[in-house]
């Protein structure tokens, strides 16, 4: 989850250091709208189909409209959704090829092919998705990295050295990838247990290849996301052991990040909209037959005490998570929920919503503003 500032907020009752922090991002008129309409773009029916959701505006004195669910549109092999600048469309990733898609779904634009057969993988957007970074891997190939703009250029690409993937996938982590500003992130799994990590960059800029660190093995690695606070952007791994920020080096750091205590993610998500005065960064386990339901849990982005972000709830087989407008939207296989991000980063208060929308197997959700 890597998404944009919006352009309203909540209510005319919200924190002042909400609507603060909403005018320094959006430009303010001196209002803020309260239950401003938002759109998403959903990547369901296990990746091969886009759906739109539109949740109308509300008035002052009425409930919000109910949510509508448009129809599908078919897809192939659809991977994963990302943000583009503005939000006026987005990233489809799908195994042959990413492409632009406008937020009421229409092909706008297929990024440029790189030098190797193309079968995507895992992708990731920089915090304010100048940049999209992406691994490919054909059946039984090689492994190459490509690093794009946000119009779909290739600025470089890079042939990873071999990869040595566990025999037995039980428990096995996936291949996760990360980008801050130039440089792209590789999580993979290894041989013997554990991950490796790769750093990807060019040596000098304008290299249209770019050059890898020598692989290092590390703990189990589950997922990665980037955070960017005042400017500077962080890339966080998903660990057995807690969440922990990565060092120059692209490996683990020593210590783990305290809000999450030393527990075991699968799955983290950034915001790029705040909350307060700072960015969000969610955590969750995957849930087994062994653990069952798994908290979602929040940090503000701020706290450095021990154990100290938020649970928002339990859950289940969750997909993927969005913020906007102050509100958290997390997309199950089959259902999407909203939760009061303000209030439950605030008070602990986190107010579910659930909007009645039935899916089929979501994958993804990206928030899009419709054109005016």
């Amino acid at each position: 989850m890597t998404h944009f500032p919006e352009r309203s907020s909540r209510t005319a009752s919200a924190p002042l250091a909400l609507g603060l922090s909403l005018c320094l991002l959006t430009g303010c008129t001196g209002t803020v709208e309260r239950g401003a309409a938002v759109n998403l773009a959903l990547l369901t029916g296990g990746g091969s189909a886009l759906q739109r959701v539109q949740l109308p505006a509300a008035s002052s004195d009425m409930p919000r409209p109910a949510a509508v669910l448009g129809d599908p549109v078919a897809v192939e092999a659809g991977v994963d959704l990302h943000p583009l600048p503005a939000g006026r469309s987005f990233v489809l990733t799908r195994r042959p090829a990413a492409e632009e898609r406008s937020a009421a779904l229409a092909p706008l634009n297929t990024f440029q092919a790189p030098p190797f057969p193309a079968c995507w993988q895992a992708s990731a957007v920089s915090p304010g998705a100048e940049r999209y970074f992406a691994v490919s891997q054909c059946e039984g190939g090689p492994q190459n990295a490509a690093l794009y703009n946000s119009r779909g250029e290739l600025q470089w690409w890079a042939a990873l050295p071999l990869a040595a993937p566990p025999l037995d996938a039980a428990d096995m982590p996936p291949l996760r990838v990360a980008v801050a500003g130039e440089v792209g992130v590789v999580a993979r799994p290894l041989l013997g247990g554990g991950s490796e990590m790769l750093r990807v960059a060019v040596r000098s800029p304008g290299d249209k290849q770019a050059e890898t660190s020598v692989p290092q093995r590390t703990v189990a690695v589950r997922d990665l996301a980037t955070l960017s606070v005042a400017g500077r952007a962080t890339v966080y791994a998903a660990t057995d052991g807690g969440v922990f920020p990565l060092t120059t080096a692209g490996v683990p750091d020593a210590n783990p990040l305290p809000a999450f205590g030393p527990g075991r993610y699968d799955r983290l998500w950034a915001s790029e909209e705040m909350v307060g005065s700072s960015p969000i960064l969610a955590a969750w386990r995957s849930e087994s037959a062994q653990t069952g339901r798994q908290p979602l849990r929040v940090w503000d982005g701020v706290s450095t005490a021990e154990g100290s972000a938020q649970t928002a709830d339990l859950f289940a087989d969750l997909r993927d998570v969005a913020l906007a407008d102050g509100y958290l939207y997390l997309l199950t296989r089959d259902s999407l929920l909203r939760y009061d991000a303000v209030l439950g980063v605030r008070q602990g208060n986190w107010r579910l919503e659930n909007l009645g929308l039935r899916l089929n197997d979501a994958r993804a959700l990206v928030r899009t503003f419709a054109a005016e």
